[in-house]
């Protein structure tokens, strides 16, 4: 013990054999990807954004929506004010047998002349809400349309209920006891001064798809977007946003997140709550699975918005007041580090599930799809784990919606199956037009 070069040596390997116990206790022993394949090889178009939902009472019946696109009119961007809109529309694929075989319905009647950011939701009475924004071939304005299953997503509503125009990033929660359908907008709309502003729009719907009330707000005098709702074990309605300026000079220099919360199902908020600045598109998860209380979490963007640098997860027990230090998700830190669309979800064990693009040391077009996950309450974060079998490589000289999505869309769809697994929907572009894969992540503890 009195050998210098021993205890040196122990000084150095203690730290290395702690990291070890550490990373196995808190991350597991391994994840297991026990499918990945296409579930769109039939369709003949690109599809991009998808939405994905299992259904409450049948873990067998899987609902994906997304959108199909035919053409696209010249133009990097959708821009329907200009005439560069795509030639679209909303496609629902449903599987019965666990995702083995699939039908398809297309959301192509009532003059619907192009489909963006398809979302779904579905209760335990097997209504089925597919909302989405839709242009008309007579009206150059992006309208919100609500279509509705009363059978579990058998058949459809023919004529969709219209909420407006000037709606954007639709969402949907369930409420978990009234069955009820809470949908949350981001909604222009003119103040005191005739001022044209961006606020929250709660529109809510009973248990069998009838339409309810819907109510605006401004909260405060800058423009806003909305994240995901959630609901937490009080059944209390949590709405995160971010504002931001959307003109020059605007009193708003960095995008702040907040959250805002309700006990009659959006009427009223309270007072918001900012929970962190310079950040990214909102994405919060809500673990109610504890006997103490809820546990809020926050998934972040390494150094800001759009920088596609990784993500960092942080978490509170006080509902936004105060958080804990912000832990590391993706460890990469390369000078060619691309990581984006980062989403999250909570599984029925109080694991999380982390999923997102990543570019790694591959050329400037490629990425694959990684997850990671964390057993400990967002206390620490297993090592990225590859997902996709091939690189994804979108073509933007040959297909338009490849500029528009990149990566597939704004987002993609993930679920959670009643013995813990992650399933996740996302669009692929390694074998030339973007197609649906779909693949069932195992966490092995």
């Amino acid at each position: 013990m009195d050998n210098p070069k021993f205890v040196t040596f122990v000084k150095k390997l203690l730290p290395v054999l702690l990291a070890g116990m550490i990373y196995f206790h808190c991350t597991g022993q391994s994840v297991q990807i026990l499918e990945e394949r296409s579930i769109s090889s039939t369709i003949d178009f690109p599809l991009n954004e998808a939405h994905f939902i299992i259904d409450p009472k049948d873990p067998k019946h899987f609902l994906v929506a997304a959108i199909l696109s035919k053409t696209w009119k010249k133009g990097e961007a959708a821009d329907w004010r200009k005439g560069q809109a795509a030639d679209s529309h909303i496609i629902l694929l449903q599987s019965w047998d666990s995702g083995t075989t699939w039908q398809e319905k297309h959301f192509d009647t009532n003059n619907i002349a192009s489909g963006y950011d398809p979302w779904l939701a579905m209760n335990n009475d097997g209504t089925v809400l597919l909302t989405s924004l839709n242009t008309f071939t007579d009206q150059r304005f992006l309208h919100f349309l609500v279509f509705i299953s009363k059978d579990g997503g058998k058949t459809w509503t023919d004529t969709p209920i219209n909420l407006g125009t000037s709606h954007d990033r639709q969402s949907i929660v369930v409420h978990p006891v009234r069955e009820k359908f809470i949908v949350v907008s981001t909604n222009a709309n003119r103040n005191y001064d005739r001022k044209r502003m961006r606020g929250v729009n709660i529109t809510t719907f009973t248990r069998d798809g009838r339409f309810i009330e819907s109510n605006w707000h401004g909260i405060f005098n800058v423009d806003k977007i909305n994240g995901t709702p959630l609901i937490t074990s009080e059944n209390e309605l949590i709405i995160p946003i971010i504002d931001y300026s959307s003109r020059p000079g605007g009193v708003v220099k960095n995008k702040r997140h907040w959250i805002v919360r309700s006990n009659d199902l959006g009427r009223t908020l309270s007072e918001p709550i900012m929970i962190s600045e310079n950040t990214s598109f909102p994405h919060l998860l809500v673990d109610t699975l504890g006997t103490k209380a809820d546990i809020l979490y926050q998934l972040h963007e390494k150094e800001g918005s759009r920088k596609f640098l990784g993500y960092l997860s942080s978490s509170s027990t006080d509902f936004g007041y105060t958080w804990d230090k912000k832990v590391v998700i993706t460890p990469y830190q390369g000078d060619d580090a691309y990581m984006r669309n980062g989403d999250w979800i909570l599984n029925n064990k109080g694991v999380i599930g982390v999923f997102w693009f990543d570019r790694g040391n591959m050329d400037n077009k490629s990425h694959n799809f990684y997850f990671a996950y964390s057993a400990d309450q967002g206390k620490s974060f297993s090592e990225p784990t590859k997902i996709s079998s091939k690189p994804s490589t979108p073509d933007g000289e040959k297909y338009m919606n490849d500029n528009r999505w990149p990566a597939g869309g704004d987002y993609f769809g993930m679920a959670t199956t009643p013995n813990g697994d992650f399933k996740v929907v996302w669009s692929d572009h390694r074998d030339d037009l973007a197609q649906l894969y779909l693949a069932t992540v195992r966490v092995i503890n």
